[in-house]
Protein backbone atom coordinates (compact mmCIF):
# COMPACT_ATOMS: atom_id res chain seq x y z
CA UNK A 1 0.00 0.00 0.00
CA UNK A 2 1.62 3.48 -1.26
CA UNK A 3 0.31 6.05 1.14
CA UNK A 4 0.74 9.85 0.73
CA UNK A 5 3.10 10.76 3.76
CA UNK A 6 2.73 14.71 2.49
CA UNK A 7 0.16 15.59 5.07
CA UNK A 8 1.57 13.81 7.98
CA UNK A 9 2.22 16.88 9.51
CA UNK A 10 -1.54 17.28 10.42
CA UNK A 11 -1.37 14.43 12.29
CA UNK A 12 1.62 15.23 14.14
CA UNK A 13 3.44 18.57 13.37
CA UNK A 14 6.16 17.41 15.99
CA UNK A 15 8.10 15.12 13.90
CA UNK A 16 11.44 14.55 12.80
CA UNK A 17 11.14 15.89 9.57
CA UNK A 18 8.55 18.18 8.78
CA UNK A 19 10.98 19.97 5.55
CA UNK A 20 10.06 17.55 3.33
CA UNK A 21 6.51 18.43 3.81
CA UNK A 22 6.29 21.65 1.31
CA UNK A 23 8.82 22.91 -1.24
CA UNK A 24 12.43 23.96 0.10
CA UNK A 25 12.08 27.94 0.36
CA UNK A 26 7.94 27.68 1.13
CA UNK A 27 6.91 30.34 3.42
CA UNK A 28 4.61 26.98 5.03
CA UNK A 29 7.71 25.43 5.43
CA UNK A 30 9.25 28.11 7.82
CA UNK A 31 5.98 28.57 9.58
CA UNK A 32 5.56 24.64 10.13
CA UNK A 33 9.46 24.71 11.32
CA UNK A 34 8.65 27.56 13.57
CA UNK A 35 5.15 25.67 14.96
CA UNK A 36 7.65 22.37 15.51
CA UNK A 37 9.89 24.37 17.05
CA UNK A 38 7.96 25.79 19.58
CA UNK A 39 7.68 23.33 22.68
CA UNK A 40 4.42 25.49 24.42
CA UNK A 41 2.55 24.25 21.55
CA UNK A 42 3.80 20.61 21.61
CA UNK A 43 2.44 20.70 25.51
CA UNK A 44 -0.50 21.66 24.35
CA UNK A 45 -1.03 19.21 20.98
CA UNK A 46 -0.30 16.26 24.03
CA UNK A 47 -3.02 17.70 25.70
CA UNK A 48 -5.63 17.86 22.97
CA UNK A 49 -7.36 16.28 20.02
CA UNK A 50 -5.56 16.79 16.45
CA UNK A 51 -8.50 19.08 15.50
CA UNK A 52 -8.83 21.02 18.75
CA UNK A 53 -4.99 22.20 18.38
CA UNK A 54 -5.15 23.21 14.90
CA UNK A 55 -8.27 25.17 15.99
CA UNK A 56 -5.97 26.79 18.72
CA UNK A 57 -3.29 27.74 16.53
CA UNK A 58 -5.59 28.81 13.80
CA UNK A 59 -4.80 33.00 15.59
CA UNK A 60 -0.80 32.61 14.71
CA UNK A 61 -0.68 30.48 12.38
CA UNK A 62 -4.25 30.79 9.75
CA UNK A 63 -2.64 29.03 6.76
CA UNK A 64 -1.17 25.84 8.28
CA UNK A 65 -4.43 25.67 10.62
CA UNK A 66 -6.58 25.97 7.68
CA UNK A 67 -5.02 23.02 5.53
CA UNK A 68 -5.24 21.28 8.24
CA UNK A 69 -8.89 21.99 9.00
CA UNK A 70 -9.69 21.19 5.34
CA UNK A 71 -7.70 17.61 5.26
CA UNK A 72 -9.14 16.61 8.98
CA UNK A 73 -13.46 17.32 7.94
CA UNK A 74 -13.64 16.67 4.40
CA UNK A 75 -17.04 15.56 4.74
CA UNK A 76 -18.67 18.09 7.30
CA UNK A 77 -22.05 18.08 5.42
CA UNK A 78 -22.38 14.72 4.60
CA UNK A 79 -22.72 14.24 8.29
CA UNK A 80 -25.41 16.78 8.20
CA UNK A 81 -27.21 15.66 5.12
CA UNK A 82 -27.53 11.84 6.95
CA UNK A 83 -28.69 13.50 10.16
CA UNK A 84 -31.27 14.90 8.32
CA UNK A 85 -32.12 11.97 6.79
CA UNK A 86 -32.27 10.11 9.58
CA UNK A 87 -34.59 12.77 11.07
CA UNK A 88 -37.09 12.64 8.24
CA UNK A 89 -37.29 9.25 8.17
CA UNK A 90 -38.20 8.76 11.89
CA UNK A 91 -40.69 12.18 11.37
CA UNK A 92 -42.25 10.50 8.14
CA UNK A 93 -44.00 7.15 9.65
CA UNK A 94 -46.94 5.35 8.64
CA UNK A 95 -48.73 6.85 11.36
CA UNK A 96 -47.42 10.65 10.66
CA UNK A 97 -47.54 11.42 7.27
CA UNK A 98 -47.63 14.70 6.45
CA UNK A 99 -46.33 16.43 2.64
CA UNK A 100 -44.41 18.86 4.66
CA UNK A 101 -42.04 17.78 7.32
CA UNK A 102 -39.48 21.59 6.83
CA UNK A 103 -40.60 22.87 10.40
CA UNK A 104 -40.67 19.31 11.77
CA UNK A 105 -37.28 18.73 10.33
CA UNK A 106 -35.81 21.44 11.37
CA UNK A 107 -36.39 21.00 14.72
CA UNK A 108 -35.39 17.81 15.01
CA UNK A 109 -31.85 19.04 13.29
CA UNK A 110 -31.13 22.22 15.05
CA UNK A 111 -29.21 22.30 17.85
CA UNK A 112 -31.09 25.30 19.14
CA UNK A 113 -33.23 24.36 22.02
CA UNK A 114 -37.13 25.81 21.52
CA UNK A 115 -37.71 28.55 24.70
CA UNK A 116 -41.48 26.28 25.57
CA UNK A 117 -41.73 28.52 28.27
CA UNK A 118 -42.03 31.52 25.78
CA UNK A 119 -44.31 29.68 23.20
CA UNK A 120 -46.72 28.37 25.44
CA UNK A 121 -47.25 32.16 26.69
CA UNK A 122 -48.03 33.21 23.35
CA UNK A 123 -51.58 30.30 23.21
CA UNK A 124 -54.22 31.25 24.30
CA UNK A 125 -55.61 28.28 26.67
CA UNK A 126 -58.98 26.91 25.36
CA UNK A 127 -61.60 27.43 27.89
CA UNK A 128 -64.61 25.14 28.94
CA UNK A 129 -67.99 26.68 27.33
Amino acid sequence: MNQDRTQDWIQNPFVEDVTSSFGPSDKLTENLIELASDRALELKFQNVTVSQFWLEVKGEYKELSEIAMSALLPFGSTYLCEVSFSAMSLIKTKHRNRLSVQNDLIIAVSDIEPRFDNILAKKQPQVSH
